[in-house]
């Protein structure tokens, strides 16, 4: 069953990361017009500074370039093949950030300008630094690729801004280990796989140490144009929108009632309920689509029992969330896994 989620078809991503991703396709040996095939993306939108995709647009041509390269470790090509210079402005603060400290602050408080479903979170304990990342939208066919590409991605930006690899680097991933493992060896570090969250760990000793790249006034110019780009970023309708779907996701296990979300989002009820008419839909929409679409990836990805899955998507028992899941995709969860997995090993 396919859902109409509005948000997924909102451009909210800018040029950026997406055209590196097809350019480093193309460097590959592969045609434009074959990535970007029926993703309704023209090869001249890759070089407007003005262009935005959205979530359904990306989806479909990461998943063109994964079937065209029979490569399901990919995200190692585009990790080592995106430079700072394709994060914009964002990049620039990046690289010419005093220290880490500073580096985190920035991707705490700007990541929504490269990605606004990205979820990027550091904590400190003892000696050790964790960084929670990871997509916080469903990924459908693009679970793995998406995680592993951050996951990638962010080690080998940190890597690059203090030039030396991050001492006591360790990986923990929320999947099961893919038969493509042994590829990730090259970083190094041991992997834990289906944990929780997605996080990389290694040792604060570097935190506090000057960059190699540190320019205080690049920096405090490259901070000024992403206040500037974020300002007119949150003004965007799309972004309202967004915004929303990641609320509703937010809060699956005890939802909001549509006057609670209004509420949360500081607008009448009415307001609330015209903006949703604008881009024809509605809060029950979107809420059963993300319960949808994050039972789907649970069940695929992360292994997770009946029980658990019900409890996190709201649902008092599991029978009540087993008619649901059927409502939603014709067979009760397990028949509906199963066929499922047959049709991956055919």
């Amino acid at each position: 069953m396919d859902f109409d989620d509005k948000s997924m078809i909102a451009p909210i991503i800018p040029v950026h990361l997406p055209a590196a991703f097809v350019r480093m396709c193309v460097a590959r040996g592969y045609s434009i017009s074959a990535i970007l095939e029926n993703s309704g993306i023209k090869a001249e939108d890759l070089d407007s500074i003005d262009t935005y995709f959205s979530l359904n647009q990306i989806s479909k041509f990461v998943q063109n370039a994964l079937i065209l390269t029979k490569d399901p470790s990919i995200s190692i090509a585009f990790s080592q093949y995106i430079r700072l210079s394709h994060f914009g402005s964002f990049g620039i603060a990046l690289m010419s950030a005093p220290t880490l400290n500073d580096v985190f602050v920035i991707c705490k408080k700007y990541s929504s300008l490269i990605d606004p479903t990205i979820s990027f979170e550091s904590e400190i304990k003892d000696s050790t630094i964790c960084i929670k990342f990871g997509k916080q939208i469903p990924l459908g066919l693009n679970y793995y690729y998406t995680q592993e590409a951050l996951c990638l991605s962010i080690i080998r930006i940190i890597s690059d801004l203090v030039e030396h690899e991050l001492p006591q680097l360790r990986i923990e991933l929320d999947y099961a280990k893919p038969s493509y493992a042994e590829k990730f060896n090259y970083l190094n570090a041991p992997i834990s796989w289906n944990k929780r969250h997605c996080a990389i760990y290694f040792n604060t000793i570097i935190l506090d140490k000057k960059l190699p790249g540190a320019d205080l006034p690049a920096f405090q110019k490259a901070l000024r144009m992403c206040e500037a780009e974020l300002s007119l970023f949150t003004q965007q309708g799309e972004n309202w929108l967004i915004k929303l779907k990641l609320m509703i996701l937010q809060n699956l296990q005890k939802p909001l009632t549509a006057e609670e979300m209004a509420e949360q989002l500081h607008l009448s009820r009415r307001t609330f309920f015209r903006k949703l008419a604008e881009y024809d839909t509605t809060y029950d929409a979107l809420l059963s689509t993300s319960r949808a679409e994050v039972a789907k990836d649970y069940l695929l990805y992360k292994k997770t029992s009946l029980i658990e899955l019900a409890d996190h998507l709201g649902y008092n028992d599991v029978s009540n969330f087993t008619k649901a899941f059927k409502r939603w995709y014709g067979l009760p969860p397990k028949q509906w896994l199963q066929s499922q997995l047959s049709r991956s090993v055919e």
